[in-house]
């Protein structure tokens, strides 16, 4: 390859990329690590603004935004920010959907230690499978996304994951091992309210040990990595939550108790959007994959592959058409799917069986099924036909964990007549 041509295939590699968006038929997704690429699922919270906790600096808090996106919030400001998929003009990849952070009036006026703002994934480890990170065989990959910020500057995106990966399900999700591999990228947002898009070219792993590839292989338990994006950060103890600071080298995977990585003082070379009044940053048509082809966009898959993670019986939006949040004393239309059965008799209890669409990752009674009574303030079955009279809803623990169906039992209590119908509304939650 000449010179010229050399400094061509660099640019294409680190400058933004403009990619067409294109339709594929079913069967035709599958490819990318992630979920809701294009943040078109808000399953949870149907566009509804979310805030953000906030602690402290050093302390690492996640709040769980659209389908399959979070965002941790380690900052001194004494405001929390907010988070929201929102319906938005077409961005460069094709996208109208995208996920907006914002900083409220309430802004830090220095970066203590531990400073972090992020958007970021927790990724399944059985989603990393293909990548064979932690072996001789781990293979190149290419991140490609669109972001948009109020403030031009430099931005970084990491992937943290092996030991340094925390586990879902325990109380103590948020303190992170201080081992693991991490790689770290910057890039630029040259224009101020612009979006840009980009294609990185990412190196396997050929070191640290992965979930996926470990002994223990806890493939539907444990989350395998994170993808984040950093929107401040600043701070020695960053290095605890798995994100390398800007003394780490660009492009380079490296393991976190390493001497002297992840080291830095108060640092002016990143955006630091915690410090701006009504800051904002947006993202959307996020891929990582092992090939560069353009992002597709693939409304019913995407959403059966969210559904591993989330589902509820209310009416699910896509691409901004808001569906149903599933909540208490709502309307019986809210409740578009609800579990019902027509052979209800009044002397027993009457059990409700919930087909789930797809295997979820893991379903556990106390953490993740929740009930709700569309006609009244609880969170009992309700009786479509009679109207007003409801039965309390159990979950039958011996439905729990087999990750395709739930089973509630509605009390004999609570029925009007034999053969009416009961309904309950029901979300179930195995996000990471």
């Amino acid at each position: 390859m000449n010179f010229k041509a050399l400094l061509a295939a660099t640019a294409i590699a680190l400058a933004p990329l403009a990619a067409s968006a294109q339709m594929v038929p079913a069967g035709g997704f599958g490819d990318n690590i992630l979920i809701n690429p294009w943040m078109e699922l808000d399953q949870a919270n149907e566009g509804a603004s979310i805030t953000a906790t906030r602690t402290a600096a050093g302390t690492f808090t996640q709040t769980k935004n659209t389908d399959g996106w979070s965002s941790t919030q380690a900052q001194s400001t004494t405001g929390s920010p907010t988070v929201v998929m929102q319906n938005v003009a077409v961005a460069p990849n094709g996208s109208v959907s995208d996920q907006k952070w914002a900083q409220n009036a309430s802004i830090a006026t220095t970066h203590a230690d531990g400073t972090l703002v992020t958007l970021e994934q927790r990724i399944e480890p059985i989603r990393l499978a293909p990548l064979q990170y932690g072996t001789a065989n781990a293979q190149t990959s290419t991140l490609q996304f669109c972001a948009k910020a109020s403030v031009a500057g430099t931005y970084g995106f990491y992937i943290a994951g092996g030991a340094n990966a925390r586990t879902s399900d325990v109380a103590a999700e948020n303190n992170a091992a201080t081992a693991g591999s991490t790689y770290f990228h910057a890039f630029s947002i040259p224009t101020a309210a612009d979006w840009s898009c980009y294609s990185f070219l990412i190196p396997g792993d050929t070191g640290g040990t992965w979930l996926v590839t470990s002994s223990t292989n806890a493939v539907d338990q444990t989350h395998g990595a994170t993808l984040g994006f950093v929107l401040a950060i600043n701070g020695v103890t960053t290095a605890t939550y798995g994100v390398p600071t800007s003394t780490a080298a660009d492009g380079v995977w490296f393991n976190l108790v390493s001497a002297g990585q992840g080291v830095i003082g108060n640092n002016a070379t990143y955006a630091a959007l915690d410090k701006v009044a009504s800051a904002t940053f947006e993202l959307t048509g996020v891929k990582w994959s092992l090939n560069n082809t353009p992002l597709t966009h693939n409304p019913v898959l995407e959403l059966q592959d969210a559904q591993r993670y989330y589902w509820k019986s209310c009416k699910v939006g896509i691409a901004g058409n808001s569906g149903s949040v599933c909540a208490q004393s709502g309307t019986t239309a809210d409740v578009i799917g609800a579990v019902s059965n027509s052979q209800q008799v009044v002397a027993v209890a009457n059990a409700l069986v919930a087909r789930l669409p797809v295997p979820m990752r893991i379903i556990t009674k106390s953490a993740t099924i929740t009930t709700f009574d569309a006609q009244a303030a609880n969170s009992s079955c309700f009786d479509i036909t009679g109207g007003a009279t409801q039965a309390v809803a159990t979950v039958d623990t011996s439905s729990v964990g087999s990750f395709d169906e739930v089973v509630i039992n509605c009390a004999a209590s609570g029925v009007a007549t034999a053969g009416n119908i009961l309904g309950v509304a029901l979300t179930v939650d195995a996000r990471l």
